[in-house]
């Protein structure tokens, strides 16, 4: 069955067009008389889940190309007391962190990446 985050019961063909160019689904209709022999159809439409997730992550595409998501970032950091020049993407040691927790759901969410968010290696770990 499909998910709807918004259903409208419509009859204005011009406000139909819109929202089928938007996305949305025709998922029932109804014809009714008016007065008999006149009748109207009503459209029963729905905004599919998928598609307003899309348009959701085509926005925050947009926030990345102008470097909001590094920013973002920063500042989930800043606020955890993390230094974020220590973290990498893989080819680290493992870290469990709520900044290293929130870019892990970041790209899983936003990019359909699943990443392994480590701590660069340092000098002082290699003590032989």
């Amino acid at each position: 069955m499909r998910e709807y985050l918004k259903v409208e019961v419509l009859t204005d063909e011009n406000r139909i067009d819109k929202l089928l160019k938007k996305g949305w689904e025709i998922i029932a209709t109804n014809n009714y008389v008016i007065e008999p022999p006149d009748s109207r159809t009503q459209y029963h439409m729905g905004m599919p889940a998928k598609v307003k997730i899309q348009q959701l992550k085509d926005i925050v595409k947009k926030y990345e190309e102008y470097g909001f998501k590094d920013q973002l970032i920063q500042k989930v950091a800043d606020q955890n007391g993390d230094n974020i020049e220590e973290y990498t993407i893989g080819g680290g040691r493992p870290v469990y962190s709520e900044t290293a927790t929130f870019i892990q759901e970041y790209e899983d969410v936003v990019n359909d990446q699943n990443v392994s968010v480590t701590k660069k290696f340092k000098d002082e770990d290699y003590n032989f």
